[in-house]
Order: structure tokens, then sequence, then C-alpha cells
């Protein structure tokens, strides 16, 4: 293992137990250099099914444990959560921000056993989508009908896939400021703007003002009100 920053777990939590298994995480940058690597899990059995990182570094991950004393984090904001083991063997979903911290991890499972996550995708705004199984024991696992026509099943047949959608996370939406200098007096033209894009992951940003310039600041303004849209590379 190789520590970096944010969460470091620097070796196989065995509690005693021989049959104990963790769940790793490794980071290497573009050119293969290792940056962090550690385990993750608790006192039981916690593997790893599937991991993805977005455009900002955050990292996202999943798996399945038997474990009760996984380290849960709550973000708030309405995210999902449930922050202990529900039955035998649960799911697990994990976000680390672009500096490895625990941002979300949360379990997902019901009165079940053999439940499992194992695939990740982002969709181009950020959102996470997530497949595994659910067994033949299992009932509803936070099921939830977004409305509008969408596919939604909450019966189980046997040993089901589930897909989840989260929306994407806080921090990944595009933001903007403006820093204006007034002109010095009420016949001037020598007023500027300065517009700043922050939080999509998705760069870099393009600026449209009401006057057709494109560049982040202008400069030469007359007394008036100015606008300015700014775009991420996503076109968000």
């Amino acid at each position: 293992v190789l520590q970096g920053s944010g969460y470091y777990q620097s070796s196989l939590n065995t509690n005693g137990m021989n049959s104990s298994e963790d769940a790793f995480i490794a980071v290497f940058s573009p050119t293969g250099v290792q940056q962090h690597t550690t385990f993750f899990g608790s006192t039981a059995m916690d593997r790893g099914g599937a991991i993805i990182a977005d455009a900002c570094g955050h990292v996202y991950a999943t798996g399945h444990t038997t474990s009760t004393t996984l380290p849960t984090v709550d973000p708030g904001n309405g995210a999902y959560f449930v922050n202990a083991l529900v039955q035998s063997d649960d799911v697990w979903f994990m976000q680390l921000d672009n500096s490895n911290n625990m941002t979300w991890m949360t379990y997902n499972g019901c009165s079940g056993f053999d439940e499992k996550g194992t695939s990740l995708r982002l969709d181009p705004s950020g959102n996470l989508f997530a497949t595994g199984y659910w067994c033949f024991y299992s009932t509803s696992n936070g099921c939830y009908n977004p409305g509008g026509g969408a596919y939604y099943k909450t019966n189980i047949d046997a040993d089901d896939f589930f897909i989840m959608k989260f929306q994407a996370a806080a921090g990944g939406a595009l933001s903007s400021s403006l820093s204006p200098v007034n002109v010095t007096c009420n016949n001037a033209c020598d007023g500027s703007l300065t517009a700043s894009g922050a939080g999509s992951c998705f760069l870099p940003y393009t600026y449209l003002w009401s006057n057709g310039d494109t560049t982040a600041s202008i400069s030469g303004l007359c007394p008036g009100s100015y606008g300015v849209i700014i775009t991420d590379a996503n076109g968000d």
C-alpha cells in the first residue's frame, strides 16, 4: 500500500478472523505512477465489484460486504444513505474526492442475502449509474420510482439485476461569479467585468457576453447593463 492524501487503511482488517477479506483502491497517474493505495474493509468479508473516476478525479466504487462496521459517510443534501448492514450480505457504494477523501459511503440492502454491486458508469452530466443483483429474498432494497414513464419494477422473481441512478455529485454543477470595476465617472467608458466559472468537471469554460465578446474579461465599458453566458465543455 502507498499512502497519499485522504482516506487510508494500511492493512487487512481481520480482527483475528482468518476468513476476513478486504477490497482495495489504487490510484495511478496518467503515466502509471502509483499515487495512493488503500485497503477498504472491516472485520468480515468486503469485496470490490467496480470502480470508475469522473473528469474531476472523483472516484466511485461499489462491491458487497458482510461487515457491520464499514466507515459510513453521509454527505447530506438528500444523498442516498444507509448507515448499517441490513442483512447478511449487502451492496456498498463509495465516493472519494480528488484528494482521496471519503465523501460518501453507504450500505444498500434489504432482507435478503447475496446482494452485490457489479458495475458503474457515468453519463456526460456526471450522473452515476450502478448495476448489480439482489437475491430471491430481497423485497425493495430502496427502490425509487422517478415517474415520467420510467421503467420500474418492484417485485423480485429470483436473482434479479438492479439499475440505480444517482444525481451528479455536489460541486460538479457549474456556478459563476462576476468581478466588476466601476467607471471612474458618469461619462467615462473605462469600466471592466471579469466572469469566473467554477465547479464543473468539464473544462474548459467558454464565455459569451451580451456585447458579443467571448473572453472571460471585458474592458472599456461605458455605464450600462451587461450579461454573460458561461458554458462548460459538456454544453451546460
